[in-house]
């Protein structure tokens, strides 16, 4: 079985206190500078007291909730260089700059299908590949469904990793056996005062990249067995 990188995203999520989801609007975003007045939305945005979801064209999804709002995008055809969601969640704090911000989170995922495999391929990979088979394997009347946590104590913090099955949807194809990598990398924003809290929060958004590249590490090398192509680094 040959492993298949499918399908990347990154995701910049920020917690805050007192950030209320009707904020969230395709006017607010263009008229405010956050995303560039020609972005094409892919769908009817979303809008209700619990979320707020507006996706575009691009690839380019933002969703808010209570106290908490998550860029995300997809780097599946795209260089490093071409993200565009660390400029955006930026402009997003500049707009919105005495918003009580308390948390960053980068989160990375891969999808990971495998070429010659059949259904069960997924479930196969984790639990014959990354697990031992033991007396705990043969349990049930069925194949035993796993999936595996892991905290890696990073030079810059801490990368929870979860590898897990999934169904991958694409277009209008079957879904498709996957296995899911999906990485979270979280900070704190630290500071007294709000000047303080916004420059740190701004280093924070800085190093997003850096993370990005650990996780890709840790995956493609140390997990799947081989070294994929490299996203080139931001100048």
């Amino acid at each position: 079985m040959t492993p298949t990188v499918t399908i990347q995203e990154l995701a910049l999520a920020l917690t805050a206190k007192n950030h209320s989801p009707t904020l969230l609007n395709s006017d607010f975003l263009k008229y405010s500078g956050i995303v560039p007045p020609d972005w094409e939305l892919a769908r009817p945005p979303i809008f209700t007291p619990q979320i707020s979801q507006v996706a575009f064209t691009n690839g380019t999804n933002i969703v808010a909730q209570a106290n908490a709002i998550t860029f995300i995008e997809s780097l599946s055809t795209k260089s490093q260089e071409e993200a565009k969601i660390p400029a955006v969640i930026r402009k997003y704090v500049e707009a919105l700059p005495r918003t009580d911000y308390q948390t960053l989170s980068v989160n990375p995922r891969i999808f990971v299908t495998f070429e010659g495999g059949d259904e069960n391929v997924a479930r196969e990979y984790i639990t014959s590949t990354l697990l031992s088979k033991g007396t705990w394997f043969d349990v049930g009347k069925a194949p035993v469904k796993a999936a595996v946590n892991l905290v890696y104590s990073l030079e810059r913090g801490e990368l929870n990793l979860s590898v897990a099955e999934a169904l991958l949807q694409l277009q209008d194809a079957e879904p498709t056996p996957a296995v899911l990598f999906s990485g979270s990398f979280q900070y704190e924003v630290a500071g007294e005062v709000e000047g303080d809290k916004l420059q740190h929060l701004y280093q924070l958004l800085e190093n997003w990249q850096s993370d990005l590249e650990a996780y890709r590490e840790i995956v493609n090398e140390r997990f799947l067995g081989k070294e994929f192509e490299k996203l080139p680094s931001v100048a």
